[in-house]
């Protein structure tokens, strides 16, 4: 029972993780802060669990600790009564989207999080009281059923249950196990009651800090990993739940089999992954998907391994157990909220991957002098480490100083800043001011004053956007919608009487748009952007009202997924006037974005052709992929869009209960 108990909370502890973030992710436009913003809660509420099983343990009698663990547990019970899991809709002019995040996440899952974390090491210290066994194979269990859980979810759940069905049935698992863990508290109570109990163990605070540190590092380095593969890829279950299950393996191999062994072998593997990650950033994403992923996923395993390994080294007795997972938890707390909380507010770019890696050899180089006064935590570290420490400190140092300072040899930073919603970075260069969003550039301006107006890059006039706006109704007023701002280059397209309407959800992005470049400014017809999620604000938008829909929002690479789904293309047929046409840019250099907007181009009816245009560096243009559709192929013909590709693989529909990146990789 306590085997089952341990395992159950686990399963469904980390279950529900994936589960909540996939309902809050297309709200905030898919941005992977979302997720980022979820593992600091999780981890925060395992704090909570931990600090309860640790005080209830230490401070209060058997019985009492009973009935509070059984109140929290009815508590638990009915916030899934009252707050049912379901799509949240928050206020679009939303200032702080963090802490809208965490007051939703606190409202529907925070009590019942709280029961299933606090059960674990609850289970673990009765088990203890009863058989007078160390419990260290339990928390191998415990992350055993915790990583069941989360390669459940992209391969299996995700894919065959729609999400109202996994947050039904995961709400009546959640039922079953509370009344698993009520049984098993009242016999594990009335069996403790004639144990003895060995001495309390009291840490002293040098121990606790090594805790702290050694499980806030490989924290920090899971959010920094997970920012860093799906930034440039796409925000979903499988992105987040590779490097979430490889940061819980590592407690599952240094808690069971391996415990101490293969230090060297994991210690040469970190110094490796360092080298190689320095190159790829030093790249600027140029390298390909599997290895970006591969490498990121190689030093997470590498670092997780050597923190969480001295980890066991540090363990205490079996009686300071619930101190030891306070303190694992805080440090785990600790490490998430400076990289989804504190890293935003006061690093210029994503830099906490580096700040991780340094913190990681900065704590063995401290493992080290540990080792060298104190003979119980041999073996000393391994000297791999100390050649990693002399060549990747000053690289990650390096790339730091790369991406925040201001002048390179012919260009100038005008403007740069970090938020929710990710990296804006305007330059200046000889020729050109470019706008940046993570490692994609988004737009691009002449400064020759008489080039200013020419669209340039994915924009251009011989690309099936240009074609398509500049034939579309030639002596009519059109009402022209973008979801996406860019740099507002498509605003170079509007006649005298036409409305263009700009959506974008990031606020960043507008005010680099209206402040460093002047498409908008400069426009001949009337110009609105709006900010805020753009399916949201073209509700507001009346049915039939719309010429022409154009869809270029894209966070760095990534793909918005709720803007490609059915019910999103629904939207845009009612908006949409009889003769209007959707125009989507699906250049992507992972994913086949097109397969998704003709699939639900053609669950609707609708004609569509995947056009391509070359890249002309001369004229500013860039290799696009364009997906044109109307309701009738003679809508298309008079746009003289040039000639057709093939599409590359079947039409695929997706919704917003189902949808998977895995289905369109490339």
């Amino acid at each position: 029972m306590f085997r089952a108990g341990t395992f159950c909370a686990a399963f469904l502890l980390f279950l529900v993780q994936p589960l909540v973030g996939r309902w809050l992710l297309p709200v905030f436009g898919g941005t992977p802060a979302v997720w980022s913003t979820c593992l600091m809660f999780f981890q925060t509420t395992l704090f909570a669990g931990y600090l309860w099983a640790h005080v209830g343990g230490r401070w209060l009698l058997p019985r009492t600790q009973a009935r509070g663990h059984t109140f929290l547990i009815v508590l638990a019970v009915a916030t899934l009564f009252v707050w049912p899991l379901q799509a949240p809709t928050p206020d679009e002019s939303l200032q702080q989207p963090q802490l809208w995040v965490l007051a939703w996440l606190l409202r529907t899952v925070g009590p019942a999080f709280v029961v299933l974390a606090a059960t674990a090491p609850l289970l673990q210290r009765w088990w203890v009281g009863i058989t007078n066994q160390p419990p260290y194979k339990l928390y191998a269990l415990s992350n055993a059923g915790s990583l069941l859980a989360l390669l459940s979810y992209p391969l299996w759940i995700e894919p065959l249950l729609a999400l109202p069905v996994q947050a039904s049935l995961w709400r009546t698992a959640y039922f079953g196990f509370a009344a698993l863990v009520l049984v098993a508290g009242a016999l594990a109570m009335r069996a403790r009651e004639t144990a003895a109990l060995p001495p309390s163990f009291t840490p002293s605070w040098p121990q606790r800090v090594l805790w702290l540190s050694l499980s806030a590092a490989p924290s920090l380095l899971l959010v920094a990993v997970t920012n860093h593969i799906t930034i440039d890829v796409a925000s979903g279950p499988l992105l987040w739940v590779l490097p979430l299950g490889i940061y819980l393996f590592s407690f599952v191999l240094v808690f069971g089999p391996l415990a101490s062994r293969g230090r060297s072998l994991f210690a040469l593997l970190w110094v490796l992954c360092v080298l190689v990650l320095g190159i790829n950033l030093f790249l600027a994403g140029k390298t390909g998907l599997w290895r970006q992923i591969s490498v990121s996923l190689g030093l997470l395993l590498s670092g997780c391994l050597l923190c969480h390994g001295e980890l066991v080294r540090l363990r205490p007795p079996a009686t300071g157990l619930t101190s030891f997972y306070l303190w694992l938890s805080g440090g785990g707390a600790l490490g998430g909220g400076l990289g989804a909380l504190v890293a935003p507010l006061v690093l210029v770019g994503f830099f906490e991957l580096q700040v991780a890696v340094l913190l990681v050899f900065g704590l063995m180089f401290v493992s080290h002098r540990q080792c060298a006064f104190d003979s119980k935590f041999r073996p000393r570290v391994p000297r791999v480490l100390f050649l990693g420490l002399g060549v990747g400190v000053p690289l990650m140092l390096a790339t730091i100083w790369l991406g925040s300072t201001s002048r390179f040899k012919d260009a100038q930073v005008l403007w740069r800043q970090r938020g929710f919603f990710g990296l804006v970075q305007v330059t200046r260069f000889k020729d050109i001011t470019a706008l940046t969003h993570g490692r994609i550039r988004h737009g691009m301006q002449w400064n020759d004053p008489q080039k200013r107006r020419e669209p340039t890059m994915y924009f251009a006039r011989e690309t099936a956007v240009g074609q398509a706006l500049q034939n579309l109704k030639p002596n009519q007023p059109r009402r022209i919608v973008v979801l996406g701002l860019g740099a507002g280059t498509l605003a170079t397209y509007a006649r005298a009487n036409d409305v263009f309407v700009f959506l974008e959800i990031n606020p960043h992005m507008a005010l680099a748009a209206q402040r460093h470049f002047s498409f908008l400014r400069e426009a001949q017809g009337r110009v609105e952007v709006k900010v805020g999620d753009g399916r949201s604000l073209l509700r507001r938008e009346g049915s039939g009202s719309v010429d022409a829909l154009v869809l270029d929002a894209f966070s760095s690479d990534a793909v918005p997924t709720h803007l490609l789904t059915q019910e999103a293309f629904a939207l845009y047929q009612r908006v949409l006037k009889p003769e209007g046409i959707l125009v989507a840019n699906v250049s992507n250099r992972h994913l086949a974005v097109e397969r998704v907007v003709a699939g639900g181009a053609q669950r609707f009816g609708w004609t569509y052709k995947v056009f391509e245009s070359a890249s002309d560096p001369l004229r500013g243009s860039t290799l696009v992929r364009w997906v044109v559709a109307a309701a009738a192929e003679s809508i298309l013909d008079p746009l003289h869009l040039g000639t057709a590709q093939a599409l590359r693989g079947e039409p695929l529909v997706w919704t917003d209960a189902r949808s998977s990146v895995v289905s369109i990789l490339r």
